[in-house]
């Protein structure tokens, strides 16, 4: 028996609906987007100043802390995105040993 299809995105909103609801409704993701948002801002900020004081900056670390913080800051437009783009690949590879490919 193989599955039809994947649908991760459709099951995230169930998930985070629920969680939203049960944990305090917008509060909480507001306070998650300003805890984002400040550290984007300061990963931001150290990096340039380190780079002004040429001790390179730390790429790694950037990298690490716009990822945390981006999703910290916007969670209801990255996951799903996220998710839609392994939806597809899921799904194509499902179809492609379905379809002996």
């Amino acid at each position: 028996m193989f599955l039809a299809s994947v649908n991760l995105s459709t099951n995230w909103s169930s998930i985070n609906s629920s969680l939203t609801s049960a944990l305090g409704g917008s509060q909480l993701s507001s306070m998650l987007a300003i805890v984002g948002t400040v550290l984007v801002v300061f990963a931001v900020a150290k990096w340039l100043w380190d780079r002004r004081r040429n001790q390179g900056g730390n790429h790694q670390a950037l990298l690490y802390t716009l990822v945390f913080g981006g999703v910290l800051a916007a969670p209801d437009v990255i996951i799903p995105m996220l998710l839609s783009i392994l939806d597809v690949v899921i799904n194509l590879g499902i179809n492609l040993v379905n379809h002996g490919g």
